[in-house]
């Protein structure tokens, strides 16, 4: 029997995981644009101190949604990996379009999914828990699934939605350890915070991690990068970005910005080589005014803004779901053909989108949620096409 289960989580895809991308040459388009953003000058308060070489290239990564199952995706490193599935519980793990390992779940279905080095990581939530579910690490390239006995509640956990923060390392991963809140709780979108904590999958160990206030007020937008956590804050009309580090446990504002209206909701933080990402913002990481270089993007239910960096370009969805390129060093914005998307991630030398398709779009923009009881994927047949530019 089909369900839908309609607001009970916001999935939507990350194709914020920044990482590096080549140039495209498939679908050119000559008509080139200068940004508006890019020479344009701000009141805003530059960049505080230069932040070295604090980047996403050395971060960890997030649970991604898997419900459905076509809505995942993930760079690690510089390989573009996604999943596919035969709706019944067996999955083939894909790495820049070709076969990398298989796996199968015998007890529930996937909600989250991670790659993490040679390992992979899963939510699995069984129907018959009310909503409860259990870790397994997965040794995708063996076939071979271990079940994690660890104390902690994990609930809702989808990765992308944010009700859980959930970020993984090494082997070590990052949570928010809360008791399971109710389904008003996500309908509602409040989030009430609980012991941010550390899960040792090689101890099997669950560690109360000590942070601050700032940190414990930004969850779930948090996000580890290196052995940095970098947030944001909004108070008094300021958006303050903040990292804090593990080892010295030293918190230092990094940024400030000042939107021009109350945001809402989702403040998270992403960086690299170059830039601080929050909002429609990009503030230069060696010292700068923020520019509104995202004002343009997509942004999906959650807040989150479809784009994708690299260290010569950020790529975007426009909120007619185009694919433009933004070119860090002219500041010019350039447009791709007049194909629609639904998401964009890339790695060094390519861009990977997929195309848009009005009866899937909901799992990416998380405004419904689609899933069967007894069939892991029900859309298993329900395609688009996944398309790679270089």
């Amino acid at each position: 029997m089909k369900l839908f289960a309609t607001n009970i989580i916001y999935i939507l895809f990350m194709a914020i995981i920044l990482c590096s991308c080549g140039k495209i040459t498939q679908g050119d388009n000559k008509d080139k644009q200068a940004s508006p953003y890019a020479t344009a000058k701000s009141e805003q308060t530059p960049c505080e101190k230069p932040v070295g070489n604090l980047s996403d290239k050395t971060g960890s990564s997030y649970f991604r949604s898997c419900m459905p199952v076509w809505a995942y995706s993930q760079v690690y490193g510089d390989a573009y990996y996604y999943l596919l599935s035969d709706g019944k519980s067996n999955y083939t793990v894909m790495r820049d379009e070709k076969e990398v390992g298989r796996f199968s779940i015998k007890d529930g279905i996937i909600a989250s999914f991670v790659i993490d080095a040679d390992n992979a990581y899963a939510i699995v939530h069984q129907s018959s828990a009310a909503g409860m579910g259990y870790l397994v690490r997965i040794d995708y390239k063996k076939r071979y699934v271990e079940k994690l006995e660890l104390d902690f509640k994990l609930g809702w956990v989808f990765g992308d939605s944010r009700f859980n923060y959930m970020q993984v390392q090494d082997g070590k991963i990052f949570f928010d350890n809360r008791e399971q809140y109710s389904l008003f709780e996500a309908n509602s979108g409040e989030y009430k915070t609980g012991q941010f904590s550390l899960c040792d999958t090689k101890g099997k160990s669950v560690i109360p991690l000590v942070t601050t206030k700032e940190l414990q007020q930004a969850l779930p937008y948090v996000n580890l990068i290196g052995n940095v956590f970098v947030y944001a804050i909004e108070k008094d009309g300021k958006i303050n970005i903040f990292n804090y580090d593990m080892q010295s446990r030293k918190q230092n504002k990094m940024a400030e910005i000042k939107p021009e209206q109350k945001s809402k909701g989702n403040l998270m933080v992403y960086v690299d080589g170059d830039y601080i990402y929050c909002k429609e913002y990009a503030i230069p990481v060696s010292g700068g005014r923020p520019e509104r270089i995202l004002d343009a993007a997509l942004v999906y239910y959650n807040g989150s803004r479809a784009f994708s960096t690299n260290s010569k370009y950020i790529y975007f969805l426009d909120k007619q779901y185009h694919l433009k390129r933004y070119n860090k060093k002219t500041g010019k914005i350039k447009g791709y053909e007049k194909a629609k998307y639904m998401s964009v991630d890339c790695t060094e030398n390519y861009v990977y989108v997929k195309e848009y398709k009005e009866a899937m779009l909901s799992g990416y923009t998380g405004e419904d949620c689609y899933y069967d009881d007894d069939v892991e994927d029900p859309d298993v047949n329900e395609t688009t096409k996944l398309r790679r530019f270089k």
